[in-house]
Formats: C-alpha cells, sequence, structure tokens
C-alpha cells in the first residue's frame, strides 16, 4: 500500500503543475503554488522532488517509458516517436511550457538524454553493451539532439505536420549508420 500512496502522490504533484501550466509559465510556478493547487504541504513534494524541474522530468520519464514499454520493438521505432510526439501534442501547453526552460534544469537536455536511452536501449539488446562504442554514442547524440529540437520546434507550431508524419520524417533522416542500428 505505501507503493501505491508514493506514486498518488507524485501523480496529485504532476497533476497540479500541468494544471498551473496552462495558466502560467513553468518559471513562475512556485513549489507553493504546486502544492496550494492540489492542497497538499511542501513536505509531501519535498518527500517525492528535489525540485519542480525534477517533476517536470518525473512526468516526461513516466510517460516517456509508459510509450517504450508498449512499443519497444525494434522495428516500431517510428511508431514509439509517434506516440510520445501524439502525447507532447496532447499536453501541448504544459511541454512547450517545458520546452522554454533553460539553463542548468533545461527540459530539452533531458528530453535528449531520454530518447539517447531509447536508442541506446535498442542497439544493446540488439548487439550488447559492446555496441556502443565512442562512434555509435557520437551517431545517437547526434541523431538525438537533431530529433529533439525538431520535436520542439513542431510543438512549438512552426511545423504544421502531424505526429506521425514528424516520426516518420525522423526516422527517415537518420543517419544510414544509425538506421543499420536499429534495423529500421
Amino acid at each position: 500500500m505505501q507503493l501505491k500512496m508514493h506514486v498518488d502522490a507524485k501523480r496529485v504533484l504532476a497533476d497540479s503543475i500541468i494544471d498551473l501550466a496552462k495558466q502560467r509559465s513553468l518559471d513562475k510556478i512556485t513549489i507553493q503554488n504546486i502544492v496550494d493547487n492540489c492542497q497538499a504541504v511542501r513536505r509531501t513534494f519535498y518527500n517525492h522532488f528535489t525540485d519542480k524541474y525534477d517533476l517536470i522530468n518525473w512526468i516526461f520519464k513516466t510517460n516517456f517509458n509508459d510509450i517504450v514499454e508498449q512499443y519497444s520493438d525494434i522495428e516500431l521505432v517510428d511508431k514509439v516517436i509517434g506516440r510520445i510526439l501524439s502525447f507532447m501534442k496532447d499536453n501541448e501547453g504544459f511541454y512547450s511550457n517545458a520546452l522554454c526552460i533553460e539553463g542548468q534544469n533545461c527540459f530539452l537536455d533531458f528530453f535528449s538524454q531520454c530518447a539517447y536511452n531509447f536508442y541506446a536501449g535498442l542497439i544493446e539488446r540488439r548487439f550488447g553493451k559492446d555496441a556502443l562504442s565512442d562512434d555509435v554514442v557520437f551517431i545517437i547524440k547526434y541523431n538525438c539532439y537533431g530529433q529533439v529540437n525538431i520535436a520542439s520546434e513542431w510543438l512549438n507550431k512552426k511545423m504544421a505536420d502531424s505526429p506521425e508524419t514528424i516520426a516518420q520524417k525522423m526516422v527517415s533522416n537518420m543517419s544510414q549508420d544509425l538506421k543499420k542500428l536499429l534495423n529500421v
């Protein structure tokens, strides 16, 4: 029962910041605003998160991991990307807001790390840990930075394509080396 309460408290705090982000930018939202909005106490927040950026990252990582677990087959990379983009589009106000965060707790960097972990995990499962040579790490990072920045531009309405179309474009424009590693 303790675990369920732990996850529920995190979810309540997550829902609170998502709700607040519809009304104002994340940089203007305080921990006190978050806990007041969901009628919690600050201690509850700090029992689960170090700061609001940790909460923002937890929200994304939780949803990202749920999608990846459902569609982790290496054949479906474009489907995974499309579902992640669809989820972000469904929560556009929050993620557009999160993508504006700059500096030490930059969400764009966290998003890039999640994308990197996804691709590296697929390659490791297919070829083993030895497959992640310095060159392969570079290829994955290079691709991730491009995809994450394209996703950011797309979410901020600089592109009119559907999530599925953007995902297909991302996969079709991957380097040939990465396509071979991912078998796409």
